[in-house]
């Protein structure tokens, strides 16, 4: 009697073999591939709450605004001045840039509402590590007392 496989049982074993082999490495790959996304997701939601905060705080004791073009400036009750605007793909306040390096800011606009207040909007917009690109929509509503 002849111990050992014969050559059809061998061939038969590694093509299971890389059969399995193959759909673990396209699992790992789908993976981290969703990984990637999910953590450029997060880091824009972040980046889009702190933009928000901060033409919220620029807009917070307003006295007077006037709105030209992708240009928010806010006369404050202490005479101090806030200019938010779109310089390139970069949200600026008086002139300091706001978000990340690796986001851009795009659709920037500010629009007087009634009774007298702002609404901004804007997209921000990152680079997953695999090169697709995610974005994120924001907008917020702030009233004026005069």
């Amino acid at each position: 009697m002849h111990r050992g496989f014969t050559l059809i049982e061998t061939l038969l074993y590694i093509a299971l073999f890389a059969l399995v082999m193959g759909g673990l490495a396209i699992s790992i790959y789908g993976y981290f591939a969703t990984v990637g996304r999910n953590q450029t997701k997060a880091m824009l939601q972040e980046e889009e709450q702190f933009l928000v905060g901060k033409i919220n705080w620029a807009t917070s004791g307003a006295k007077t605004e006037s709105i030209a073009g992708t240009t928010l400036t806010v006369t404050k009750y202490d005479n101090s001045t806030a200019v938010v605007a779109l310089s390139g793909s970069d949200m600026t306040l008086g002139g300091v840039v706001l978000n990340n390096t690796n986001v851009t800011v795009t659709a920037l606009t500010f629009t007087a509402t009634n009774p007298s207040g702002v609404k901004a909007s804007f997209t921000v917009n990152a680079k997953t590590p695999a090169g697709t690109t995610v974005s994120e929509s924001a907008e917020t509503t702030n009233f004026i007392r005069k």
